[in-house]
C-alpha cells in the first residue's frame, strides 16, 4: 500500500520533469522515466522517516544527466571543448 501511493505520487512529478535546456521528451525516452521512477522509489521505501518529497525527482534528473554525461566521455562521445564554456559562469 506505502509503495503504491509513493509510485503514484512520484509518478506525478515525474510526467511533470523538464530541465532546461533538454526537450520535454528527454526523460520519456531510452527507459529513463521508469529508471528515475525505481530509483526515487526504492530511496522512499528504504528511507520510510523521509519517503518521498516534491522535487526529488529533479535531483535526481539532474544526476541523472550528469551520469550519462560522464558515460558519453567515457566513451568518447562528447568532446572536452563543450565543458569549457561553463568555466566562465
Amino acid at each position: 500500500h506505502r509503495s503504491r501511493e509513493a509510485a503514484e505520487e512520484i509518478e506525478r512529478d515525474l510526467v511533470r520533469l523538464q530541465l532546461s535546456p533538454l526537450p520535454a521528451s528527454y526523460f520519456v525516452e531510452n527507459g529513463r522515466h521508469e529508471a528515475l521512477l525505481h530509483v526515487l522509489l526504492v530511496y522512499a521505501l528504504e528511507h520510510p522517516d523521509l519517503g518521498y518529497r516534491q522535487g526529488m525527482h529533479e535531483i535526481a534528473g539532474h544526476l541523472l544527466i550528469a551520469l550519462e554525461s560522464d558515460d558519453a566521455e567515457e566513451d568518447g562521445e562528447t568532446s572536452s571543448d563543450d565543458d569549457d564554456d561553463d568555466d566562465d559562469e
